[in-house]
């Protein structure tokens, strides 16, 4: 696991392998610092150790349409926006869970990719949709409150009716034993 500092939010960093990982690394630090801090919301976030795997699905080293190329990002939390220099100017991309896309993202099983700036490039949004698409499997979210997954964590109304039932067998028991104790 990263042990360092967590100094802001967010972190820059330019399109190089080393650099990459080591901001990513950062943003898994600042996961851990938001789990410890709002242990009860559920929001996903992007966890340490997967820092090489988001590089290669952010296109780091790989050939792009439009003549463009991985040039920096930012990590905030559960949001990575990458900057790619393409011929016609740069163009910026957000690639977050799912459950915080927008109305016109590209949604992967586990991502969803939006446009955020520079000249549409639709080729390279999908480029990166099927780069993403190609090693998704292997990206595992870190929901804040513990689990991997919501599914993973009894619901509160799970949780509310094994109170209840546990209420409802006490008193059954303290019913019967109260009626033993007239009849005897």
């Amino acid at each position: 696991m990263a042990s360092m500092p967590v100094d802001s939010k967010t972190r820059r960093w330019p399109g190089s392998a080393r650099a990459t990982v080591c901001n990513l690394a950062g943003a898994g630090a600042a996961a851990q610092l938001a789990t410890r801090t709002h242990a009860d919301a559920e929001v996903p976030v992007i966890p340490p150790g997967q820092e090489d795997l988001l590089s290669t699905m952010l296109g780091l080293g790989s050939t792009l349409p439009a003549d463009c190329t991985f040039a920096a990002g930012d990590v905030t939390h559960s949001v990575v926006v990458a900057t790619y220099k393409c011929a016609a100017g740069d163009v910026v991309l957000e690639i977050t869970h799912p459950l915080q896309a927008g109305d016109k993202a590209v949604v992967t099983k586990q991502f969803a990719i939006s446009h955020k700036g520079g000249p549409p490039s639709p080729e390279l949004t999908e480029a990166v949709a099927t780069l993403v698409r190609t090693r998704e499997a292997e990206f595992e979210w870190k929901w804040l409150g513990g689990s991997t997954s919501p599914a993973h964590r009894p619901s509160w109304v799970f949780e509310g009716g094994l109170i209840a039932l546990a209420a409802i067998a006490l008193l059954g028991w303290a019913l019967r034993r109260r009626s033993r104790r007239q009849a005897g």
